[in-house]
């Protein structure tokens, strides 16, 4: 594993003098600012999108994009979901092949059924699959997800008294209900499962609930145990704003934020450490970079609402920012391996934008990767009230940003190694250090008291 984090390092610094990382292609959407609200990578040519209408409202608007040539050219079309259409949205969509694909449609409206949608024509045609019934009056459809073309699993809301599961091991001919159990009984009446927020490594599937829990399956869905989450609640605008988001890169390894409060396990979800970080973290949606360990990619905004992607290769500790001359901005990533993967955008035209591709050729994107050779960047003690120490490596200057991006502290310096900052004069709250280091910056969250 220290092999493949060193070839991922030096991936990253070969690709200094060429071109970005990320590398905008056009998803075929008819209007403008179409977005992406899942992607379904099946294998390095081909991968389905789920769209929705964009930045401001995130509604589905009930089409999809597919590549069959790794990203370059993708096709759009409409999902054809009947009649009741027009009341009907998509949670996500799970491929499993070129021909083959799964839909998770829920209900806008009561009276009106969701459940499991199936392609076997490439899109064309999707026709509901009975037997995943989701047809109580509370059932509500999340996600659906595929780990081949047979074995698959569908998970809703609490219809029932506990939450609505199906497994499936014939390619949704036949889909049986999860049976009854401890942990898929819901904590209270208003705890339910949050749209396409789960993550998959192996036969193991953790999937996110409002109410502090992660319901896990480490058997591809037939049975199932809850955690706890160290955020309170994932619900209401944290999750409409796309702010939590979490990935593991084992069955053990994971990480989990929520506007910039970053938490790490090692047991698999079982306990949480709050993670004191540094660097270019961002708040947005987060991928594992499957085949190393400790290793993600995240996009979305900086603590000063500046869009992007970052990297970490120790399970969150120091973020590296990702330079491209055409930043993402979107609300989803998933990456495949180390050399091919998608993060969302927004279309501009039926030609011009809606997916980044991440680029496995040389490209000219240089993020500091060095994390051994310079000072860990720190700043203590931290909550305080007066004073900081701030340590890092050859500081010329040091800013301190408040919650509305704005700086309201600027000092420089002659390439130091330790200061000391005196923000006793700043409102209590939370800051943002940048910490500008040969004139590339780092961030570090601090408390003033």
């Amino acid at each position: 594993m220290k092999k493949a984090v060193l070839i991922f390092i030096l991936f990253l610094a070969s690709k200094a003098q060429a071109q970005d990382f990320w590398t905008q292609y056009s998803t075929a959407q008819t209007a403008q600012g179409t977005g992406v609200r899942s992607i379904s990578i099946v294998d390095e040519n081909v991968t389905w999108l789920n769209m929705e209408s964009g930045a401001s409202t995130q509604s589905s608007i009930r089409r999809f994009s597919k590549t069959l040539d790794g990203g370059f050219v993708w096709a759009s079309a409409e999902i054809d979901l009947g009649s009741d259409a027009p009341n009907l949205e998509i949670a996500n969509i799970s491929g499993t092949s070129a021909s083959e694909a799964y839909a998770a449609v829920f209900p806008t409206t009561s009276n009106v059924l969701g459940g499991i949608w199936k392609t076997i024509d490439g899109g064309v045609h999707w026709n509901r699959q009975n037997s995943a019934d989701f047809s109580d009056e509370s059932s509500y459809p999340n996600l659906v997800h595929f780990w081949n073309q047979n074995q698959g699993v569908a998970m809703g809301d609490p219809a029932g008294g506990y939450f609505e599961i199906y497994t499936t091991t014939n390619g949704g001919a036949n889909w049986s209900r999860v049976a009854i159990s401890e942990a898929l009984i819901p904590l209270a009446t208003d705890e339910y499962g949050i749209r396409n927020k789960y993550t998959v490594t192996e036969n193991t599937i953790w999937i996110l609930t409002t109410y502090n829990r992660l319901l896990k399956s480490s058997d591809r869905g037939l049975t199932w145990t809850a955690l706890s989450s160290p955020i309170p609640d994932f619900g209401g605008a944290m999750i409409n704003n796309e702010t939590v988001d979490f990935a593991f890169t084992d069955q053990n390894n994971g990480i989990l934020a929520s506007e910039f409060n970053l938490y790490y396990t090692s047991d698999g979800g079982n306990s949480w450490f709050e993670h004191a970080w540094s660097g270019d973290f961002r708040d947005g949606s987060i991928s594992s970079i499957p085949g190393l360990l400790h290793a993600y990619i995240v996009i979305g905004s900086d603590h000063i609402f500046q869009r992007g992607s970052s990297y970490t290769v120790d399970s969150g500790i120091t973020w590296e920012p990702i330079y491209d001359s055409v930043p993402v901005d979107g609300n989803q990533i998933s990456m495949f391996s180390l050399s091919h993967g998608f993060a969302g955008g927004y279309s501009e035209s039926p030609l011009v934008g809606g997916i980044f591709k991440w680029n496995a050729t040389p490209c000219g994107c240089f993020a500091i990767t060095d994390f051994t050779s310079k000072n860990p960047l720190k700043a203590f003690p931290n909550p305080t009230e007066k004073s900081l120490t701030v340590t890092g490596q050859n500081i010329q200057k040091i800013q301190v940003i408040d919650v509305l991006g704005k700086s309201v502290i600027d000092h420089s310096y002659p390439q130091i190694n330790q200061t000391e900052l005196d923000i006793s004069s700043l409102e209590k709250g939370v800051y943002w250090l940048k910490v500008f280091e040969q004139e590339k910056p780092r961030s570090l969250k601090v408390i003033k008291l």
